[in-house]
């Protein structure tokens, strides 16, 4: 993924998080996908303290 982001000349550290902001979330079943999500979201919830 890092090539696809900035070329081969990036730092291994780089990641879509880091780069957007923002998590990627690739899972074929949508059930589990929806699991992850939520646990994200209060992940991000417990972080704001709400």
């Amino acid at each position: 993924m890092t090539d696809m982001l900035c070329g081969s000349g990036c730092d291994e550290g780089v990641t879509a998080e880091k780069v957007f902001g923002g998590k990627l979330i690739y899972e074929p079943d949508p059930v589990k996908a929806a699991q992850l999500l939520l646990e994200r979201i209060d992940q991000k919830r417990v972080a704001l303290g709400i």
